[in-house]
């Protein structure tokens, strides 16, 4: 393998836990494995309308599918509520093993990149709450390009801004379809199963694996 260049990092459950999101469920007293069915459904559309060509932005799916998750599940929802539990996105703390993965990566001059299906300005709020904004480069959005992940030219925006050919950046990512998104856009890939603990195998295997972030950093240089 050549040199790397560069790191993209996926944000979401990556980077930062939804254990936040989660507390706030509880303050409601809502059940807190309501949290991950709608982050899925969320994706879910994003995906689909992305995939017939039209672009709405995570905010307003994750409001519109928090306001049907309410219905499907019989819970009254006041707006200021369902603005409460979507602020804990503003309120992410980091996974442990984060700030020691970003430090191997600086120590070998390799540039640290966040590529999100969020907003842009709450990745880089978020990185400046946790004091982990001094390791990144540049925070990526699929704002800039209104296509969702894992749509293969949200990865070569990122290649394209610093004029990187695919095998020069390594996309790393918790989910499956992040990470077989980027190894069908030729990028070297590497997953961390410290989320979803298994990987379909109906997808190919990443170039490198990990149990966690720190993990999978390691291995990228055994």
């Amino acid at each position: 393998m050549k040199k790397l260049k560069i790191a993209i990092f996926d944000v979401n459950q990556t980077i930062f836990n939804l254990k936040e999101i989660e507390n706030r469920f509880l303050e409601k007293k809502i059940k807190p494995e309501f949290v991950e069915t709608w982050f899925a459904l969320t994706l879910k559309e994003g995906f689909a309308l992305s995939n017939i060509g039209k672009f709405v932005d995570f905010k307003t799916i994750a409001l519109n599918q928090l306001k049907n998750l309410s219905f499907s599940k019989k819970i009254k929802l006041q707006k200021k509520t369902i603005n409460f539990l979507f602020d804990g996105f503003k309120n992410l703390k980091a996974n442990k093993d984060i700030e020691d993965a970003f430090k191997i990566l600086k120590e070998r001059k390799i540039k640290i990149v966040t590529l999100s299906n969020g907003a842009k300005e709450n990745c880089e709020n978020l990185l400046k709450k946790n004091n982990l904004i001094h390791f990144i480069d540049k925070c990526f959005s699929i704002d800039q390009i209104r296509l969702w992940k894992p749509n293969p030219k949200t990865y070569e925006m990122v290649l394209n801004h610093y004029g990187y050919l695919p095998e020069d950046a390594i996309m790393i990512a918790c989910h499956g379809w992040d990470v077989f998104g980027a190894k069908n856009a030729g990028l070297i890939t590497g997953y961390s199963s410290h989320y979803e603990h298994y990987c379909s195998n109906y997808y190919p295997k990443a170039d490198f694996q990990g149990k966690n972030i720190l993990d999978l950093v390691k291995n990228i240089f055994i």
